[in-house]
């Protein structure tokens, strides 16, 4: 060993790394994450919307149905949130309070959809650890080198006009230059499957991705806006997003590092843009529908959500991705906004992951 490697072992032996097992938490303000600004680029422009499938013909409402109550707050802004961790290359979490808010989108929202209403009013029953950040690069690749994992699926690339699926994109070359401090895209379902799996046995506590239910309730943070965001502040601020279809920039030409954009009430940051989130479950058109029907009678049929379930669990349904994208105008980039694809086509490299940690 030469003299001029002593110091580096030495820093090395100090390093406070060494706490696998662990549970850490942490109440230090987001990171400042300091990302060399990209040379000019010509702006983002807005991917047109997947199509959908023709919408199904509107449900009669019952005479005496009444408008949803004003949203109510859950929780006082949490500007510096408690950190969860639990281990040194795991995700980081933050506790997100129970309570009462409303969840989908009313009539009037531009660039509204069927499949987001009727807006319905939805508890948390109990607090939620869910992630601070989109899982990034570097952690999936923490999980490919342990477990020696490849990803089969091809990924998904959106040129403005169609979809392309081809095996020379992946997660670790998406079509674009990232580092490991950006959202890993181009995860397909099994991919996901098998990194929560690797990560609850790690750990010994149950991950997995959040419904929608859940993620639109962390998202919101008590708050019945479009997006996340105060008043007069630009969308660029709390979103990497088509910069050219907000009429802003955002200094980014694809994704960022996670945590570069203001969070959220709850102190989640990239709930609208950078990477766009598959969440559990399988796309159920009627969604809030069903759900309202259910508020209404005080209950449900027992099989209810049993096939969705079942054709979730066999990989045999189109799964959602919530949030939007870096690549995404103001119609996806909405808290309220559903984007639906085959699951057999793998991922794409505008989606990601944010992962909930289960109660012991």
């Amino acid at each position: 060993m030469t003299l001029r490697a002593l110091p580096l072992v030495a820093l090395m032996l100090c390093s406070p790394v060494a706490d696998a097992g662990f549970e850490k938490r942490e109440a230090t303000p987001p990171p400042n994450v300091e990302a060399p600004r990209a040379p000019a680029r010509p702006p983002k422009e807005a991917a047109p919307r997947k199509p959908r499938p023709a919408p199904r013909a509107p449900i009669a409402a019952p005479p005496a149905e009444t408008a949803p109550e004003p949203v109510k707050s859950v929780s006082a802004p949490v500007p510096v949130p408690e950190v969860v961790r639990d281990c040194a290359d795991c995700p980081e979490l933050v506790i997100v309070p129970a309570g009462e808010v409303a969840l989908g989108s009313p009539d009037g929202e531009a660039g509204r959809r069927g499949d987001e209403g009727p807006q319905i009013r939805w508890q948390l029953q109990k607090p939620l650890t869910i992630g601070r950040f989109e899982i990034t690069r570097g952690q999936f690749a923490a999980f490919t080198r342990a477990a020696n994992y490849v990803p089969a699926l091809p990924c998904g690339e959106f040129d403005g006009k169609a979809w392309s699926y081809g095996l020379t994109r992946r997660w670790s070359s998406p079509g674009f230059h990232q580092e490991d401090t950006h959202p890993v895209v181009c995860v397909s379902n099994s991919d996901i499957t098998a990194y929560l799996t690797w990560l609850s046995a790690k750990t010994g506590r149950k991950y997995r991705l959040p419904n929608e239910l859940e993620w639109e309730y962390a998202a919101r943070a008590g708050r019945a806006d479009v997006r996340p965001g105060r008043s007069g502040a630009t969308p660029c601020a709390y979103a990497n997003i088509a910069d050219a279809a907000f009429q802003c920039s955002d200094h980014f030409a694809a994704t960022s590092p996670v945590g570069q954009f203001r969070p959220n009430d709850f102190g989640l940051h990239d709930v609208i843009g950078n990477a766009a989130e598959w969440v559990d479950g399988c796309y159920s058109e009627t969604l809030f529908e069903t759900l309202r029907k259910k508020q209404a009678t005080g209950g449900g049929n027992v099989l209810d959500g049993f096939f969705d379930s079942l054709a979730s669990g066999v990989g045999l349904c189109r799964k959602v991705a919530r949030g939007g994208s870096w690549q995404s105008g103001p119609d996806e980039a909405r808290l309220a906004a559903r984007e639906i694809f085959d699951t057999f086509s793998g991922g794409n490299n505008r989606t990601g992951f944010r992962v909930v940690r289960e109660a012991p």
